[in-house]
């Protein structure tokens, strides 16, 4: 069996099936439709960040976000308003969710 082929992961993914989702990633331009489809880029509220993050943590078993805040031409300011949007309405409601076992 090759490491592409190795059998579930906790969550029920078989390794191969996470490295097919990113297959085309890395070739030319990526459509923002398909990249938000795919679940590669999370646009929305605070609210809606919180739940797609809340989707793929339970699907996925992981504990550890690290997002990119800073994209294409976004301004600094932008930048700034996105960051602390993520920090304040975003960040708070999945502390609890990378706790993981005491």
């Amino acid at each position: 069996m090759t490491s592409t082929e190795a059998g579930p992961t906790a969550a029920g993914f078989a390794e191969r099936d996470l490295l097919g989702a990113k297959r085309g990633l890395g070739e030319g331009r990526n459509d923002l439709a398909e990249l938000i489809e795919r679940g590669f880029a999370l646009v929305g509220s605070p609210a809606t960040i919180r739940q797609q993050l809340e989707q793929h943590a339970s699907e996925l078993g992981f504990g550890i976000f690290c997002g990119i805040c800073q994209f294409g031409s976004l301004g600094h300011e932008e930048f700034e308003r996105s960051v602390r949007l993520f920090a304040d309405g975003v960040m708070p409601a999945l502390r609890p969710a990378g706790d993981g076992p005491a």
